[in-house]
């Protein structure tokens, strides 16, 4: 009695204070600050900003992700395509879902990426693929700094949201895109579907057109992060 009771209280105060609102980072922003992340020589960040927005991974799965839970186009070559398979071992469902997921990656420039960092690590698998939670988060606020001018407006957690945006306006199909982002209620789901539509009200915003432009300059540029200068 005492237990529900608090839960409602809980609940109650969630209800009535303002929230702010999730930022998915659209598939063009987060294209500009991989490839920024990868001119500023920080390692392996802009590779987990992809792995993230393509797995609709959650930030604390990105950092936890090591070297053996990925199944690359050699593991898989038998499947007649290019796909890959991210093992999550400690997903944030498993006490009401599968204490074990796995993630399909079918963007093919990604797979080979992942390949690619795979077949040059020399450490033992146990090792983590990508640096740590708390580094992750400061690249990214560094980085969105630069792109947007709101350092803490864009987290981490946008990766997901943005991969469940582009998989919605692609393929309209929530049912999957529930399966793909391992969302155990629809009603949970329904929070990014609501973001989706609140991206689709601002997407007359000059701003998204331009991360376009900057992706593609940032690639013709040496640039330096931390100078902010070619």
């Amino acid at each position: 009695g005492a237990l529900r009771a608090s839960w409602q209280l809980v609940k109650a105060w969630d209800h009535v204070c303002t929230k702010r609102p999730r930022k998915a980072w659209p598939v063009e922003l987060t294209a500009a600050a991989a490839a920024l992340a990868d001119k500023s020589g920080l390692d392996n960040v802009g590779l987990a900003f992809l792995v993230g927005h393509h797995g609709l991974l959650r930030p604390g799965e990105i950092a936890a992700l090591k070297f053996k839970d990925w199944q690359g186009s050699q593991q898989l070559k038998y499947v007649g395509k290019v796909l890959g398979i991210f093992t999550i071992r400690d997903p944030k469902t498993r006490r009401r879902g599968p204490s074990v997921q796995h993630v399909l990656i079918e963007n093919e420039e990604l797979i080979r990426r992942v390949d690619a960092l795979v077949a040059s690590h020399t450490g033992s698998r146990e090792d983590t693929m990508f640096p740590s939670y708390g580094e992750l988060r400061k690249a990214a606020e560094l980085i969105m700094v630069h792109l947007t001018g709101q350092g803490k407006l864009y987290t981490l957690a946008g990766l997901r949201g943005g991969g469940a945006t582009q998989h919605y306006l692609t393929y309209k199909n929530v049912p999957e895109l529930q399966r793909r982002g391992r969302w155990l209620s629809l009603r949970t789901l329904d929070h990014y579907i609501q973001d989706i539509l609140t991206f689709l009200k601002q997407k007359g915003d000059r701003q998204y057109d331009s991360w376009e432009t900057v992706f593609e300059d940032i690639v013709c540029l040496d640039f330096d992060l931390l100078s902010g200068t070619p």
